[in-house]
């Protein structure tokens, strides 16, 4: 195949920019993705599942059109985007993790950690290297998975806490607090990437894909740093749980008071704050 070069190369790489925005848009590559949080919490679960789905379509158009039609054959035009894609989607997945921090209800949260994986795929994407993409490839489909799941499962636990609703405040027990929380718990610690999950398995083939890269530093950071206050956002929605507990454990009653003896695990779907 011929490859561009000169004034033709200029136009390519013009193209290239303007079909990343397109598929950035689509994929919530930042600064893009402001629309996504709250659109998928306002759709009802089964319509969110299938957007975190869809998501990932722009994600796979952008290694289509950037890893083959811009790729190493395209001559001068060759990964036009290459020293754009790597910073924006590591401010993507950090963007997205601090405001699942900030989360106030439990589709938003689920949400912000859609745009939090997709900064993850995406930085392994802006590698370049057929490691990197292996690994981003399985990622992408784990955490497709993992987070349709728990838009349907936010449905279920919602349902069940009366009032309150998806709120991420304290309420009343569910109805099955083993089997949600037991859901909640292992869907939580595969997008915070802890092993032995999927999730776990996916992050670990990123950064060993990035070692030889000259960013392996600031992909390492970022990709951990993103696990950690995952899991951190997750622990500040369980910890309502104690609250509940010691609460009730102030209410004057005949004999010693005793203290809370359900299992933690059981809060994941029964409180939240």
């Amino acid at each position: 195949m011929p490859k561009v070069t000169g004034a033709d190369a200029v136009v390519l790489q013009a193209a290239a920019l303007i079909l990343l925005v397109v598929f950035g848009f689509k994929a919530a590559l930042m600064p893009l993705a402001m629309w996504l949080p709250a659109t998928y919490a306002a759709s009802c679960a089964p319509v969110a599942a299938l957007f975190a789905i869809m998501t990932k379509v722009g994600v796979y158009a952008i290694v289509r059109v950037h890893g083959v039609v811009f790729g190493a054959e395209a001559g001068d035009a060759a990964f036009a985007v290459q020293p754009l894609l790597l910073p924006l989607a590591l401010a993507t997945s950090l963007v997205g993790v601090l405001g699942a921090l900030a989360a106030h209800t439990l589709p938003r949260l689920v949400a912000r950690l859609t745009v939090a994986s997709v900064g993850t795929i995406l930085a392994a994407l802006a590698l370049f290297r057929a490691e990197a993409w292996s690994a981003a490839l399985y990622y992408m489909a784990n955490s497709t998975l993992v987070i349709a799941g728990l838009f349907l499962l936010a449905e279920l636990v919602a349902a069940q806490r009366g009032a309150v609703g998806e709120r991420l405040e304290p309420a009343s027990p569910v109805a099955q607090p083993a089997l949600l929380g037991t859901m909640m718990l292992l869907a939580a610690a595969s997008t915070a990437g802890l092993p032995p999950l999927p999730g776990f398995i996916g992050k670990l083939m990123i950064l060993e894909a990035a070692l030889p890269h000259a960013a392996a530093v600031a992909v390492w950071v970022v990709v951990l740093a993103v696990g950690f206050f995952t899991l951190v956002g997750w622990r500040a929605q369980a910890a309502s749980c104690s609250g509940a507990c010691a609460r009730k454990a102030r209410v004057p009653r005949r004999g010693p008071a005793r203290a809370c003896s359900r299992p933690r695990w059981h809060c994941w779907a029964s409180a939240w704050r």
